[in-house]
């Protein structure tokens, strides 16, 4: 019995308790998938409105989104710091985690003064939430999007950014036909596991293979403390049987 709950109490220690239910990527769970067309537009909602209020950016291809749940036609997915929706059909899951998930290293220069306004759409009539200087090199890149054509007979196309100023974030659209020397504008190349996209609906959680490795590693964690703890349990109640059998034969050569 005392060996019994020794082997009970160390499993409990030192076991990882997997919760029920599917888990963010982010837990070392593998639901990834990867982005596999042109125009793979993050949106909002999960409807598939291309009003400005509804979409964030096209998420640049080859790159991969974190799958935490779906609706309808669409998954719901995190891609850097942005929660929102994309189509299933222009994702394809994975089995494995990606070394470079998102292009987070991407960045452009503004070289033009109409492109200088970070504007809450991709538009010259919404708000401006921030004012570029001039020449800057260091504004971050998360998409593309098509807005309002802004010089006839130019580009539609729009950057969604983020720039940085005396540690204060601020996000928005640029016109890019005044941007350039784009840095790090690369596809991801990384080679990846394809696989069957997981069932939200069922409870029970899918085991990556590197999770059935961690439950191999535990179960011979488990084996290699136990032994000693047998040990010591061994010789704990062979030693209380020694002293009681060495109390017995006191006591009998007293009453002698």
């Amino acid at each position: 019995m005392v060996i019994l709950v020794v082997i009970i109490l160390v499993s409990f220690l030192i076991t990882p308790i997997y919760p029920t239910g599917y888990v963010n990527a982010e837990t070392n769970q593998t639901y990834y998938a990867r982005v596999m067309t042109d125009n793979c537009k993050l949106y909002k909602t999960a409807t598939q409105s291309d009003e400005f209020d509804n979409c964030y950016f096209v998420i640049p291809k080859t790159y991969f989104v974190i799958l935490t749940g779906e609706e309808a036609d669409f998954f719901e997915v995190k891609y850097a710091n942005f929660t929102g929706y994309v189509k299933k059909e222009n994702l394809r899951a994975v089995l494995d985690m990606p070394q470079t998930p998102y292009l987070l290293d991407a960045c452009f220069r503004v070289f033009s003064e109409q492109s200088q306004s970070i504007r809450e759409k991709p538009t010259s009539t919404s708000k401006q939430t921030y004012f570029i200087p001039l020449y800057s090199r260091n504004v971050k890149f998360f998409g593309t999007i098509e807005g309002e054509q802004l010089i006839s007979e130019r580009t539609n196309i729009w950057y969604y950014c983020c720039f940085v100023d005396n540690e204060s974030e601020y996000y928005g659209y640029v016109y890019s036909d005044f941007c350039d020397k784009q840095v790090n504008f690369v596809d991801n190349l990384e080679s990846v596991n394809y696989t069957d996209f997981p069932d939200f609906s069922a409870p029970t959680l899918t085991v990556s293979p590197a999770q059935k490795f961690n439950k191999k590693a535990t179960c011979i964690v488990v084996a290699v403390l136990c032994v000693p703890a047998l040990i010591f349990v061994f010789l704990f109640v062979k030693g209380g049987k020694l002293v009681t059998k060495e109390k017995t034969k006191s006591k009998e050569v007293q009453d002698y």
